[in-house]
């Protein structure tokens, strides 16, 4: 009998044959997975991009603001504002 593990390749995904006949396979790991905002900030941060920030700042404020004046009596005074 075979005492140690033998490796076979078989297409992208090495199976591993061990003493008693069952086959254990294993799968490329995937890579982590992280949210948009986390790899922005990861960004902003290794490519030192600081000057960004007001600029996202101030237009996630005027998403907020129009979303909430579409659903509110406000809407018809938004024409004032800009």
């Amino acid at each position: 009998m075979m005492e140690e593990t033998s490796a076979v390749k078989s297409g992208e995904q090495d199976a591993a044959i061990q003493a008693d006949g069952s086959a254990s396979v294993s799968t490329p790991a995937l890579p982590e997975q992280r949210g948009l905002l986390r790899e922005f900030m990861d960004f902003i941060i290794h490519e030192k991009a600081w000057w960004m920030t007001p600029i996202i700042i101030v237009l996630v404020a005027m998403v907020a603001f129009i979303l909430y004046a579409e659903a509110s009596p406000v809407l018809p005074f938004i024409y004032t504002v800009f």
